[in-house]
Parts: structure tokens; sequence; C-alpha cells
């Protein structure tokens, strides 16, 4: 039993990654725990057994670390703290209103698109005018969506940061989306595309449906796909062979359903379609 720590950090109590920041939606509730170590060995502790606190009027918190929005209209900043004797940890806090963005409050995605932004999977841009866009139909690269993917995971990707990838155009990845592309490689969620001999990345590429949708299958361990599903979409014909087991896993498990009788396999996935896949995953 100790009566010291050395070190602390906060973390949701679903997730694993330490938070440094965090964005709630106004008059939401987060669960957080305190992870407490000493000289790096990881301290058995009680919430409880730290003092919680809250600065910059974003809400109140409970002696169990359960953070209480406040209700809002506009941004607030603040920071939630939690120590033990002379050791402190503590995250910078932005609560939002309920619906950020502006070009969202009656798009057929919000549901999809709000629950993932407050739990920083998605993220917006600001416009001229300051406000939030989402930006719905727009499509999204292929790295885009891997760094999206990898935040819905909840993948510590800093520790993938040395990790070597086989890519030839590795060179033409963004910065900020390096070390998610090197653990989606890693942990086989992406393959790359073959050409020539050779593999490529393509990072800032459009993925394609059926790209999204075979990456997505592979973060979950679906049953046998029946490829007698695909016989339902007038376009099924259209499927790659590489794709075919991962859309009808998909359909089969309804987190696709297609539109007008179709898949669209080839087509551009959009920003609000990728909120709808990781809302369906995540509800499995």
């Amino acid at each position: 039993v100790l009566d010291t720590i050395t070190e602390l950090a906060i973390k949701k109590a679903d997730g694993n990654a330490a938070l440094t920041e965090l964005t709630v939606a106004g008059g939401s509730t987060v669960d957080l725990t305190a992870v407490a170590s000493y000289y790096g060995r990881t301290v058995a502790a009680e919430d409880s057994s730290f003092r919680w606190s809250v600065s910059g009027g974003i809400g109140s918190i409970d002696d169990s670390g359960v953070f209480k929005a406040a209700d809002t209209e506009q941004k607030l900043l603040g920071k939630v703290t939690v120590s033990y004797g002379d050791v402190t940890a503590e995250a910078e806090v932005a609560v939002m209103p309920a619906n950020p963005f502006a070009d969202m409050k009656t798009h057929w995605s919000k549901e999809y698109v709000n629950e993932l932004y407050f739990e920083g999977v998605l993220t917006g841009a600001r416009g001229a005018d300051g406000k939030l866009y989402y930006r719905p139909n727009d499509s999204m690269t292929r790295q885009e969506f891997v760094v999206a993917l990898m935040r819905y995971l909840d993948v510590d990707v800093t520790l993938y940061e040395k990790a070597e990838i086989p890519f030839v155009d590795a060179a033409s990845i963004a910065k900020w989306a390096q070390n998610s592309v090197k653990a989606a490689y890693v942990l086989g969620y992406m393959s790359g595309s073959s050409s020539g001999g050779k593999l490529y990345a393509k990072p800032t590429s459009t993925i394609s449906r059926q790209e999204a949708m075979t990456i997505l299958s592979r973060t979950k361990d679906f049953p046998e796909a029946d490829l007698n599903t695909l016989s339902a979409f007038s376009d099924s014909g259209k499927i790659a062979d590489w794709a075919k087991t991962a859309l009808a896993q998909m359909a089969q498990q309804k987190i696709i359903s297609g539109s007008k009788g179709k898949l669209n396999p080839t087509g551009k996935v959009t920003r609000a379609e990728v909120a709808k896949m990781l809302y369906m995953l995540s509800e499995l």
C-alpha cells in the first residue's frame, strides 16, 4: 500500500489513451478515470482516492471523476484537474453547443456526425465567418479516412511512429497522418494498392466506398460472409472480387443498406457516409 505516487494521467473510463484535451457537448456527461503510477508501475486505486476539480465555468465533476458539462450556446474553455499530493494531471476541455456544425442543422447524418465529433473521432473546419463546418457531402481522402478510423478505434498512434511501411509513396503522406497510416498498416487494416509490383498508399486519393468498407470490416470479427446478400443490389456486379466478402459482411450487419437498391461500390464515400458507418459499427 502506497501513500505517494510519481505520475498521474487522465483517461476516459472506457478509453485507453491519456487525455490532454477533450471536446464534449453541452449538457453531456463523461466518466473520467485517473491512472496513477509509481516509477513506471501502475498503482491500483479508486477514482475517489484523488482530488478532482474543474475551472473555466465548463461544468462540474464529482469525487469519482464523472464530469457534467454545462449547458451552453457558445464555446466554453476550461480544464479538468486531478491530483494526489503534489502530483497533478490536467486536460484542456472545450464544451461546445449540442449542435456545433453550421452546415449540419438538418442534414440526415447529423446524429452520427455530432456523436463522433464529441468522441473526438471526426473534426470540422472553421469557415471565413468563424463558424464550424463539417462538409458532409464532401469526399474523404484515404489518409483522412485512416486518421478518423484510428481515432474511432482509440489507437495510440504514437506507438507506431518508428514502424516501417512498404509504400513507395510514403513521402507523400501528410505529417499529421503518418503515424495513423503506420498504425493502420501494422494492425492489418490498411494493405495498400499494388501496381507494377509496387505497393502504394495513395494517401491523397479519394477513398471509394468499397475501399472504406473493406478497411472497416477488418476491424471487426464478423460472422462468415454470405455473398448471396449482395444479389439484393442491382450494381453488385461492379464490386471488386477483393471487396465482396467485406461488403457482404457489412450488409449482413446492417451497417450499410445502399441507396435506391444500389451500393455504388466504386463511388466516392462522403464524410457523412463515413460518419454513419463508424456510428453503426460502434453500435454492434
